[in-house]
């Protein structure tokens, strides 16, 4: 095979990587640190895990509510979050004491990663004494929370890694062409014997 056939099927090859369709990839990338003071927007409260329940890409957290610091909230609640930590879900165990930081859309409780939710030992001083939740009735969903926007304007990293091939097949070509382009290194010839 020569090297202009080799590029050229390379060269193939890469388009055909390029365009085979890539499954999504999250990386998440918060405003606020994981684990930081959030402010109290939304619902806020501090609860037993009950149970951690993961089902396809979405996680569910099962929580006796103990205090609400801010919205209104049950005795037992149910939110949702996506199920790793990579796609921004909650990175807490599935029991002991936690504090939600959540929001409620369409009657769903949601939360992820750059919420601030976090385990805790108790319920936290810093937010004051709260007030109790609020009757008996759960908060559930059947979707996953979706993760928030990413720093780069979501959805790059998932071309990532056949830019990157391209990007090295590129490479690899140039260095193939320059050096069959590249002239021969030759010995001068000795000169006129004297």
């Amino acid at each position: 095979m020569t090297i202009a056939r080799a590029l050229r099927a390379l060269l193939l090859a890469v388009v055909f990587a390029c365009a085979l369709p890539v499954s999504g990839a999250y990386a998440c990338s918060c405003a606020v640190e994981p684990g930081g003071v959030a402010p109290l927007e939304g619902t806020v409260f501090y609860g037993e895990i009950v149970r951690r329940d993961v089902e396809g890409q979405g996680a569910t957290y099962v929580v006796d509510v103990e205090r609400v610091y801010a919205g209104s909230v049950g005795t037992r609640a149910e939110v949702r979050t996506p199920a790793h930590g990579a796609s921004c879900g909650l990175e807490i165990p599935g029991s002991g004491g936690a504090l939600f930081y959540a929001e409620e859309k369409n009657g769903l409780l949601t939360s992820h990663l750059c919420t601030g939710t976090r385990s805790a030992d108790g319920p936290p001083a810093h937010l004051g004494e709260g007030y109790p939740p609020t009757g008996a009735g759960a908060v559930a969903t059947s979707e996953p929370a979706a993760a928030p926007p990413s720093g780069d304007g979501g959805g790059s990293g998932s071309r990532a890694l056949p830019v990157a091939a391209a990007f090295v097949a590129v490479a690899a070509c140039a260095v193939l062409v320059l050096r069959t382009k590249r002239p021969a290194l030759t010995q001068p010839s000795p000169g006129p014997a004297a």
